[in-house]
């Protein structure tokens, strides 16, 4: 049974830590920004390259901090707009598959 380092595992659980903190694209991430431009390929583009150069001048802080739960619990929840966004939209979003 092949076997990984403490290098390699420390690599992996910082790799699941920035995933579930939202710092590298997912599958539905990158489909989320993807439906956001409607899936324009320059458009979707542009924006990776702009949110890019953002990141290099340091526009946008690349280590979060983990959420503050009273806070998130305060704010208003993502899913239930995105949900509602779909129900608004269901007959475009079907359409183009």
């Amino acid at each position: 049974m092949p076997t990984i380092s403490k290098k390699e595992l420390e690599e992996h659980r910082q790799l699941c830590k920035d995933r579930d903190h939202g710092r590298i694209f997912t599958p539905d991430g990158l489909r989320l920004i993807c439906e956001g431009f409607n899936k324009d390929p320059e458009a979707i583009g542009k924006h990776i390259l702009e949110t890019l150069a953002r990141f290099q001048k340091g526009q946008i802080v690349r280590h979060l901090k983990p959420v503050d739960m009273k806070a998130a619990e305060e704010a208003k929840d993502l899913g239930e707009k995105a949900l509602r966004f779909v129900k608004e939209h269901k007959k475009v979003l079907l359409s183009r598959f």
